[in-house]
Formats: C-alpha cells, structure tokens, sequence
C-alpha cells in the first residue's frame, strides 16, 4: 500500500513476477579465475552490481527463467569453470522497494 492505494498483493514470488522486472540475486562459484568470470558477466544485458568474494561472483539480474539459463549455458559454452550456481530470494523489503519505484514511474 501506498498513500492508500493498494499497489500489488500476493506472494512475493508472485509480486516479483507481476512487476515484470523479476530481478535476481545470483552467485556463480568459479572452480577458475573469477575475475574472467565477472568480465565475462559484466558484458552480459541485465547484470548489475557485480561483486567478486574469493572464488564467488555475486551479481543480480533481470529476466526470466529462460534467460537465466541462457546466462548459464553462456557461462559454460565460454569455457569458464563454474563450480556451482545459486539463487538467493529477493527479500520482502526488496520488492516494496521495487512496487515503490514502478508506482513513482507511472
């Protein structure tokens, strides 16, 4: 809610969804050299606020399922090493923010 005004409901999934903007907090953990792997991420449309921790590429992204895989598959047809990929959730303060600013925009 907003001023009164009830801006979206639901889960947070399903909120994250209606906004259209599904954005993503990521890790690829790299088994090479990280930095080629932020480099090579850092080219990559919807990547932002990139982030190297030891052998850990934190970034967050915007798209969907199928273009979260095609981020991955880009990753390993490139020859980077990639140990794991995961996926942390955006947190209920998150998507307010997100609700806030998609109302200030309209």
């Amino acid at each position: 809610m907003n001023q009164g005004e009830l801006l979206a409901s639901g889960t947070v999934d399903e909120v994250r969804k209606a906004l259209g903007r599904a954005e993503r907090k990521l890790t690829a953990v790299t088994y090479g050299d990280p930095a080629k792997v932020a480099d090579w991420l850092g080219r990559q449309g919807g990547v932002s606020e990139l982030k190297v921790d030891g052998h850990r590429v934190n970034f967050h992204f915007v798209g969907e399922d199928e273009a979260q895989e095609s981020l991955i598959r880009g990753l390993v047809n490139e020859g980077l090493l990639i140990c794991s990929f995961e996926e942390g959730s955006s947190s209920f303060e998150d998507i307010l923010v997100q609700v806030a600013e998609g109302n200030r925009e309209s």
